[in-house]
């Protein structure tokens, strides 16, 4: 059975024993805490459940609250790790992918969240941080004025020094630099006007011009309407003295903040430490959420869940080993009314379950339903290979994915689709000897030719979705008879297989008239059926209603003839890949040979990268929507819950816990 068998077990023990235990199932790793309704046990309210110290402000937390500050706990751990990370040596992609993440006991986990003073590294962390973002804004600031400063180091006077002479007016800043200079066409045409260029850059130009007369406003005026800027400047000391001072400042500064990147880089030690405390944190995190999930009285709890079949009698021994008569276990059969709550564990053979993750981005079936990727691999490992159909990428996908699988430290979920995708990647090099292509380029041996047996992989493209309606009506079928649904099971499932069956029959003896005497009984079959649907529909009905059911169920063969043209995508998405890749080829080969050896390798290896690209996603796409709408439609609905259990993890860090069920 793909679906593993599932059992509800029930853990009762006095409510000091909660935390261990709690920790003991977190480790056996195969319990999923269910929540406890308030009918199983009596809840009290006099002493809380869960309890946390916030040691940075020195108050006790309970309940919801401890449990918010758990999560921001973790999350300020999260942050001071990056800004570690942001420091410390770049490692390469390749050392990313490779390195095997350290390991350390549950104890050795336990022992470290415990001791190490977390606030005081995750505050000293922030602290560095701020002041390393303070320093880069005072620097970017005083670069800014530097460069405003630059131009003005040779003045000798200041704006404010300006302002307090009593002969002349001066003032100082700059006009637009233009090729008929107007502004100094004007100055140069009044007597009572004298300059002086400081300096001229493309764009404007630095002037201290001298006012004579002071009470003669209008000239002023006529200054600022030839563009005129003074020159901001309120500093006593001069903007070369100033500019001085900045580069001073500004070079303590880089100082300062080497001192800090060179601290936080360094930092190696606590990084690590930060990463186990990360993973500690979380662990906490999960068995306080549990909490909230059990049953407690005064004196007991009771902690109530989910645990594959397979795993009990080993669970029940270690329990009883580390606790003894102080845990009393209980064990129940999942009952019809529970059905739907029991959460699921696909269990299938390593070739197959790869390919469970194309069921689970439909949904996961119910308890009482039937896994579908049993039936579902063959066909879908057929359609993608069929779809791609090229012996080079093919060779190439499972090469890539192998050399991931051996030699990469992925999770376990990356894991499962490097898998499928290997196993695709065969499937492809299949269909690609049977179409008798290598990158676009014709083999010498094929079975079929795309360029002149069309029709024949049309016709082998609606006999696979033919053999795949048939699979969905059987399991229907047989769906509605483990029910109890006899009616149902024959009229939504046997009798449709019956008649597809007998239209098949028909059109062979029609094609080859040597089979006559098949396509009349496919004929005469097919009849007997849609006959058959009909007087179903009647008994199911108890009255001549049925017979407008029974029509109206027959008329659903035009959605599966449909059904059957949706296949021809497996001709239409196999051919298009096959001449794209031709035609690439054709653009390479037209080069001169000198270019088609250089820039014709790399422009072989772009395009048919975007070909191989475009033939996965194509083939990953249409390949989950025939499973989806063609194949699921017929008999599969979905729905169920993953089986999630109270385990130890570790994103940073690979726990190993005192305790393994046999067969883990």
């Amino acid at each position: 059975m793909a679906i593993s068998p599932m059992k509800k077990i029930a853990l009762i023990a006095p409510r000091g024993l909660l935390e261990p235990l709690l920790e003991a199932v977190q480790q056996l790793e195969h319990l999923q805490v269910s929540a406890m309704s308030p009918s199983e046990a009596e809840l009290t309210d006099e002493q809380p459940l869960i309890q946390q110290f916030d040691a940075k402000h020195q108050v006790p937390l309970t309940n919801e609250e401890a449990l918010q500050y758990l999560v921001k706990r973790h999350h300020r751990i999260e942050r001071a790790i990056h800004q570690h990370e942001a420091y410390q040596p770049k490692v390469s992609l390749w050392h990313k992918l490779t390195a095997k993440q350290p390991t350390v006991s549950f104890d050795e986990l336990q022992q470290h969240g415990a001791q190490f003073d977390e606030y005081k590294v995750v505050d000293r962390t922030n602290k560095l941080t701020k002041r390393l973002q303070r320093i880069q804004e005072k620097i970017e600031d005083i670069k800014l004025e530097q460069e405003a400063l630059r131009k003005w180091r040779n003045l000798e006077i200041t704006p404010k020094m300006a302002r307090d002479f009593e002969v002349v007016k001066l003032i100082i800043g700059t006009v637009p630099s233009t090729q008929e200079d107007p502004f100094i066409k004007f100055i140069k045409q009044h007597d009572e006007l004298e300059h002086d260029i400081l300096f001229v850059t493309d764009t404007e130009y630095g002037v201290l011009v001298f006012l004579k007369d002071l009470e003669n406003d209008d000239l002023l005026l006529e200054l600022k309407a030839y563009q005129f800027v003074p020159f901001e400047y309120e500093h006593e000391i001069l903007p070369k003295v100033r500019f001085e001072y900045l580069q001073e400042q500004q070079a303590q500064l880089e100082q300062e903040r080497q001192g800090i990147i060179e601290e936080l880089s360094q930092a190696q030690q606590l990084s690590d430490a930060l990463r186990l405390q990360a993973d500690y944190v979380q662990n906490l995190q999960a068995r306080e959420q549990a909490k909230l999930l059990t049953g407690r009285t005064t004196h007991l709890i009771a902690i109530e869940g989910w645990i594959e079949e397979v795993n009990v009698e080993s669970f029940v021994m270690r329990v009883q080993s580390e606790f003894q008569d102080q845990v009393v276990i209980r064990q129940f059969d999942v009952m019809d009314e529970e059905l739907s709550k029991v959460p699921i564990k696909l269990n299938n053979h390593p070739l197959i379950e790869p390919f469970e993750v194309v069921t689970q981005m439909f949904a996961l079936p119910k308890y009482n339903e039937l896994d579908p990727t049993p039936f579902l691999m063959p066909f879908y490992l057929t359609f993608f290979g069929m779809m791609v159909a090229d012996l080079g990428y093919g060779i190439f996908l499972a090469l890539v994915t192998w050399l991931a699988m051996t030699f990469f430290n992925v999770s376990d979920t990356m894991s499962k689709n490097l898998r499928l995708f290997h196993l695709i990647g065969w499937s492809t090099a299949v269909w690609g000897i049977i179409y008798g292509s290598f990158f676009g380029f014709s083999l010498p041996f094929k079975l079929i030719d795309m360029n002149q047996d069309v029709t024949t992989i049309l016709v082998l493209s609606v006999i696979f979705g033919f053999i795949q309606l048939i699979v969905a009506f059987l399991l229907n079928s047989y769906l509605q008879y483990r029910r109890k649904a006899y009616i149902e099971s024959y009229v939504s499932g046997l009798a449709w297989v019956m008649i597809l069956i007998g239209i098949a029959l028909y059109i062979v003896g029609t094609v080859f008239p040597q089979y006559a005497i098949i396509g009349s009984v496919g004929k005469w079959l097919a009849i007997l059926n849609a006959v058959g649907i009909i007087i179903a529909s009647i008994v199911d009905a108890k009255s001549p209603i049925g017979i407008g059911i029974g029509l109206y169920n027959l008329y659903g063969m035009s959605g599966y003839v449909g059904d059957l043209v949706s296949y021809s995508r497996l001709m239409a998405l196999g051919l298009s890949g096959g001449s794209i890749a031709v035609a690439f080829n054709m653009i390479v080969a037209v080069l001169p040979p000198i270019a088609r050896f250089s820039i014709g390798i790399v422009l072989f290896v772009a395009l048919h990268a975007l070909n191989f690209a475009l033939g996965m996603l194509g083939g990953y796409v249409h390949g989950a929507r025939l499973m989806f709408v063609e194949f699921f439609g017929k008999f599969y609905e979905g729905g169920g819950k993953p089986f999630k259990p109270l385990n130890v993890s570790g994103k940073y860090t690979k726990v190993k816990t005192k305790h393994h069920l046999e067969g883990k």
